[in-house]
């Protein structure tokens, strides 16, 4: 189900950064993997309804992502920054 972020493309380009991998799905939620060992570190739906279809960014302390509505009355189109600790 994609509102549990399940089933969904990923279109976006993958950050790198301190042995982690991040990037943004399409049914509107924002990953961390474990470089090495694939493990979920975190995910995040940065806004209730709304699709991640971009490729995230991040200035080593931040991580931007940008969303857009997923139909009518549904999301909307904002800019996230998600701030990344030692940990993330």
């Amino acid at each position: 189900d994609k509102k549990d972020g399940g089933n969904s493309a990923i279109y976006s380009v993958p950050v790198l950064r301190q042995g982690g991998v991040y990037f943004g799905a399409g049914e509107g939620q924002a990953y961390a993997l474990d470089q090495h060992t694939g493990q979920l570190k975190w995910k995040i739906r940065p806004s209730k309804g709304s699709e991640l279809y971009c490729s995230p960014a991040t200035d080593e302390t931040l991580f931007f992502v940008v969303t857009r509505a997923a139909g009518k009355g549904h999301g909307e189109p904002s800019l996230v920054a998600i701030r990344l600790n030692r940990r993330s």
